[in-house]
């Protein structure tokens, strides 16, 4: 009885092949493409993590600390940033008194265990949730050294407002910005060199003294005059032009 192969050479058919390797152990067959020897597995990459905003502010805090003082200072300004740290920190453990010590830690502070069960304590009591403008305001945070901390520091200020302005207004401060940096890459002058070069600023009508409007006046009557067919075929016009031309 004759049997049909339909395999390779050897009398083994793709299916066996397949059988034979799960006997042996491997997964391999002649239809899987052989794994390249000395390639780097590849590592899948890790999922970014859900944005925080309480630990996105306690970082926020601590750049302004190290801003300001280059570390956790020993003035009255230190309960401010203590306690507003502490509303915001979230431990795993729920340790707030061990949290709270170590940010202090962190900043260079060595935090009286007193000093840290009156905040904690305070905390617990009556937890809180601040806007950015209020922090910016207990804080005491102006406009100008937030934007020169975003403009130095790698970790922006995004999540605290300041107190002297308003979200509103620094909205339209950045809308404002956006838009003059627009017309520059366009080549356009700015607001300051336009003022400069206008002749309002000069104010030649009191220099001849005449008004504003009789200045402007005149200066379109000429314009008119200058344009106007009857002044550019008279004689004179033509001889200016044809000596210019001459000399050139």
């Amino acid at each position: 009885m004759s049997v049909q192969n339909s395999g390779p050479a050897g009398g083994v058919s793709g299916r066996a092949c397949g059988k034979v390797g799960l006997l042996r152990g491997t997964t391999e067959t002649r239809h899987s493409p052989a794994k390249p020897r000395g390639q780097a597995p590849q590592m899948k990459r890790r999922p970014p993590a859900p944005f925080d905003l309480c630990r996105k502010r306690v970082r926020e805090i601590a750049v302004i600390v190290i801003f300001r003082h280059r570390g956790l200072p020993d003035t009255d300004d230190r309960d401010i940033y203590l306690k507003l740290v502490a509303h915001h920190l979230k431990p795993r453990d729920r340790d707030l008194a061990f949290a709270l010590t170590n940010w202090a830690r962190r900043l260079g502070a060595k935090l009286p265990q007193r000093e840290v069960d009156e905040i904690v304590q305070e905390v617990k009591r009556k937890p809180l949730r601040f806007k950015a403008d209020t922090i910016g305001k207990k804080l005491h945070l102006t406009y100008a050294e937030r934007a020169h901390i975003n403009a130095t520091s790698a970790t922006k200020i995004t999540t605290i407002g300041c107190c002297d302005v308003s979200k509103a207004g620094r909205v339209k401060l950045r809308n404002s910005l956006k838009q003059e940096a627009r017309r520059r890459r366009r080549g356009l002058q700015s607001r300051a060199q336009y003022l400069a070069c206008a002749k309002s600023r000069r104010r030649p009508w009191i220099a001849e003294g005449i008004s504003r409007r009789t200045w402007y006046y005149r200066q379109r009557a000429i314009a008119q005059v200058r344009t106007s067919p009857i002044f550019l075929s008279s004689p004179g016009v033509q001889s200016c032009a044809n000596s210019s031309t001459t000399k050139g």
